[in-house]
This record gives C-alpha cells, sequence and structure tokens, in this order.
C-alpha cells in the first residue's frame, strides 16, 4: 500500500514553517513543553522491569519517554531527542546524531517532517529498541534506517592507533604536560615524538618531578643532602624555594612569593596541644612560614590535613576525620574566606581539586567528578552531565582536561567529550577492536593530537577529532 502526506498534514505544518528557520528554532520557540502536562507518570506492561524504574511517562499521542531535563528526553522509540513547543498538540524535535529538527503534531504522527539536510515526510515505525527506528519516506516509497536519512550521517565516533612505548630504562611513562613540542614525563624524561621514544633528562645530581598544583604544572627539584627543594613554574612566572622540614606537605602556591601548607601535630612548635596541626603561609618566596590568623575547623585528635590547594587566589584545605568506633575516616573540603571558613558536607572518599583554564574548577569526590560552583563565599558541588543512563558523577573519577578549548574528561577507562548538539559528555570511543580505547594512564595534548598512555603503549588520535560513521 503506497503512503503519502495528506493534505491535512500540508496545511498544519506549513504555516508553522512560514515563519521558522532552521537557525531561530530556539528564538521563535519557548522552552516550555506542553505536551507533557497532558502525560501521566505510569508503568507500561509491555516494558520491562528495568525500563519501569526510570520513571516514565506517557503522552496520549507522542506514546512514553522519560524526562532528562533542559527539554531533553529519552523517547522509547525516537531515542535521545531535545524538544521544543508552544502547544500539547504540536512538537519540534532535535535529533543529535542527525543534527536536524523535525515537526510532529497530535495530528499527524508518526509522520514527521524534517528541516535541511533531509528536507523530507517520513513515517516513523518504532523498533525493539530506538536504535532500530525505521523511517519511511514518502518521496521514494522506501524504508530507511535512522542514519541513513541524510547522505551523510554526524558520525560519532573516534578511532585510535596504538603505539609501543620506548622507554629506555624500562619504566612506564606517564604524559605530564607539553612544552616546547616535548612531552614531559616522570619519572623527569621527555618525548619528542608523541610518546612513542622517551628520553632521560640529566638531573645533575638533583631528583626532579614534576607537580600538579592547581591544573597548572610546577618543576621540582630537590638536593637530598641538603633538604631544600625548589619548585619552578614550568611557565617562568617564578621560584619557590624553601626546607623540607619547614612543611609537612603539599605545598599551595600560583606563583610569586607566597604560598601555603600544611604540618600536622605541630601544637609543640607553634604553642597549642602536641596533636593540633596548622596551615601555614609564607610571603618570602618559602624562607619562613608562620600559621595563618584564622585555622579551619579542624580537630587534630580526630583526624589530620591532608592537602591544601591555591586556586585563582581561593586557599582550600582538606582534612581528614576519624570517627570512633568503628575507626570510620571521612574527609572535609574548607574554603578560606579570609577571617572564617566554608566547609563542605563530610564524604566517605578523599577530594582532589583541579582547575581547567576556560572551565572552572573541578573535584574528585568519592569515586567521580564534580564541577566546583561558587556562590557569593560559598560552594558547591555540581554533577556534570552525560548523554547516557549509565554514566554520570558518581562514576567517572578521572582527570579533566582543556584541549584546544574544549572540556574532556578521562576516566581510568573512558574518555569523555562534549556532544555538540547537547553539551553532554558522552564516549565516542569504540568499546573494543583495534580502534578502541582500553585504558587511560595519562592524557596529554600534543600538537594536533591527542595522545593518551597507558602501561606500555601509546594511543593518538588527530585533534580536533575526526568522527566516523561506524566504531
Amino acid at each position: 500500500m503506497k503512503i503519502s502526506a495528506c493534505g491535512l498534514v500540508l496545511l498544519v505544518c506549513l504555516p508553522l514553517f512560514g515563519t521558522l528557520n532552521a537557525a531561530g528554532l530556539s528564538h521563535q520557540l519557548s522552552d516550555s513543553n506542553p505536551v507533557w502536562h497532558d502525560s501521566q507518570i505510569a508503568h507500561s506492561q509491555l516494558l520491562s522491569e528495568a525500563a519501569v524504574s526510570g520513571a516514565w511517562m506517557s503522552s496520549p499521542w507522542f506514546g512514553w519517554f522519560i524526562d532528562r531535563g533542559q527539554g531533553w528526553i529519552s523517547h522509547a522509540g525516537l531515542g535521545f531527542v531535545r524538544t521544543l513547543s508552544e502547544s500539547p498538540d504540536s512538537l519540534l524535535l532535535y535529533d543529535p546524531v542527525l543534527g536536524t529538527w523535525a515537526w510532529t503534531s497530535r495530528q499527524v504522527f508518526p509522520w514527521m517532517y524534517w528541516l535541511e539536510p533531509v528536507a523530507k515526510w517520513t513515517y516513523f515505525s518504532a523498533g525493539q529498541t530506538p536504535r532500530q527506528r525505521m523511517f519511511l519516506d514518502s518521496s521514494t516509497q522506501q524504508w530507511m534506517m535512522h542514519r541513513e536519512l541524510v547522505d551523510k550521517p554526524t558520525g560519532r565516533f573516534i578511532h585510535w592507533t596504538r603505539y609501543s612505548i620506548n622507554s629506555p630504562d624500562r619504566f612506564t611513562r606517564s604524559a605530564v604536560l607539553v612544552k616546547d613540542g616535548k612531552i614531559f614525563s616522570s619519572p623527569y624524561s621527555f618525548s619528542a615524538d608523541g610518546g612513542i621514544t622517551w628520553e632521560i633528562i640529566p638531573s645533575d645530581g638533583l631528583g626532579k618531578t614534576f607537580s600538579n598544583l592547581n591544573g597548572e604544572f610546577w618543576v621540582e627539584s630537590y638536593n637530598l643532602n641538603s633538604g631544600n627543594r625548589t619548585m619552578v613554574a614550568v611557565n617562568g612566572s617564578g621560584a619557590l624555594t624553601y626546607a623540607s622540614n619547614d612543611v609537612g606537605g603539599h605545598i599551595a602556591w600560583e606563583g610569586g612569593s607566597t604560598a601555603y601548607t600544611y604540618l600536622n601535630n605541630a601544637g609543640s612548635t607553634f604553642g597549642g596541644a602536641w596533636e593540633d596541626d596548622y596551615v601555614l603561609q609564607t610571603t618570602d618566596g618559602g624562607a619562613n612560614w608562620r600559621p595563618v590568623p584564622f585555622q579551619p575547623p579542624h580537630d587534630g585528635s580526630r583526624g589530620s590535613i591532608d592537602r591544601v590547594w591555591l586556586i585563582d587566589g581561593r586557599l582550600f584545605v582538606l582534612s581528614r576525620i576519624i570517627t570512633q568506633p568503628g575507626n570510620i575516616t571521612t574527609f572535609q573540603l574548607h574554603l578560606s574566606n579570609g577571617d572564617s571558613w566554608i566547609s563542605s558536607a563530610e564524604y566517605p572518599g578523599a577530594i582532589a581539586l583541579r582547575k581547567v583554564t576556560g572551565h572552572g574548577v573541578f573535584a574528585s569526590v568519592g569515586g567521580g567528578t564534580y564541577r566546583v560552583v561558587f556562590r557569593g563565599p560559598a560552594f558547591t558541588f555540581e554533577e556534570i552531565a552525560f548523554n547516557d543512563d549509565f554514566n554520570d558523577s558518581t562514576n567517572t573519577a578521572g582527570v579533566v582536561l582543556n584541549a584546544g578549548g574544549k572540556l574532556l574528561l578521562a576516566t581510568g577507562f573512558k574518555l569523555f567529550i562534549p556532544d555538540p548538539a547537547t553539551g553532554r559528555m558522552y564516549n565516542p570511543s569504540p568499546s573494543s577492536g583495534d580502534n578502541s580505547l582500553p585504558g587511560i594512564g595519562s592524557i596529554v595534548l600534543w600538537g594536533d593530537e591527542l595522545v593518551v598512555t597507558s602501561g606500555w603503549f601509546v594511543y593518538k588520535t588527530p585533534f580536533p577529532f575526526v568522527f566516523h560513521e561506524e566504531p
């Protein structure tokens, strides 16, 4: 039987499209979705038990979907789409895979009209999964898979090429930073060919390593005989020299003569109880350290100070808290407000901070990565949005990176990048095979390539990314 778009369909949609274009859709329509107003939260007997747990909603004419926020939904047949609407009787849908919009309504659905580059009427037929959905082309009367609606669909995958690492001292390498066309690593070495061949850098009798203090890297040299350490900014903005026995842990420094550290169980030094812990400050390049006037709300008898950070002038202190009985360990982050401190809740896992230039501050908290949001003197941990149901801020702890202005999140086994259509993070690497990325030890941007080290191998992919249709 031949199916065609009837005159009713044309009369319904043409007045709407006469006032819209692809670039102006978001300005012409509101973000509200009245079609949801007559939806009901219910459980479909046709859905599996796992799907029922996802708070499905049912529209009388549009079908089943889950509200993902900000206008995005997961539709049982259409998959992940963006919706815009001014009426409960019609919708505009944005498909991030095809990169275009479609219009439909209560009167015509499952007919849908697609804007450029598709520019055609289609009849939608759901498959067993959204990936198997089919569309009937009204002009050719041919059924097509979803990706066949456009001649050149937007690719979703990036491919990796694997190389074996050549390391003269038989140490695996962890790429740390890129400077002057070379990738530097600890143990102190460099690679001029993108991480494949490594050369050891003579230390002149001094141990050397790289420190990532606040999202920027610094070279730290130390003389084991004298106990003196010198921290030098990779970008050449200054140096900090200090005696290692004056400090008890990490250094918080952003260049210049001011820096912070901490000393645990230092009450005998600074006039308190033996178990007291102190945050220390130097204003003369490390020659002298003194307790800051206002110490964080930390009880040294119940734990210790574990880390300090100085990020864009903000001083953060991480404290470890041990609760009895049970020897339960939690962690709490404190932000200095000059004469007071703002403290987070207590978390079961350690907290680590990292600045990503152009994108803000991020925190690894309890196995996940969160964005640190500042509101007045206070701060909160905000979840990062992901495109799927299997990854979120609670299970994607990793390194956040600014690569060519784009935000990348590298976990132990996955690389997440922003979806250009949604802004949400997704994994573009194939899950297996020669083009996959089986693990991430470290990641850097080297020229026009993104370089990942993992064990005895280095993986490379072009950057900006070259996207492929198939894994």
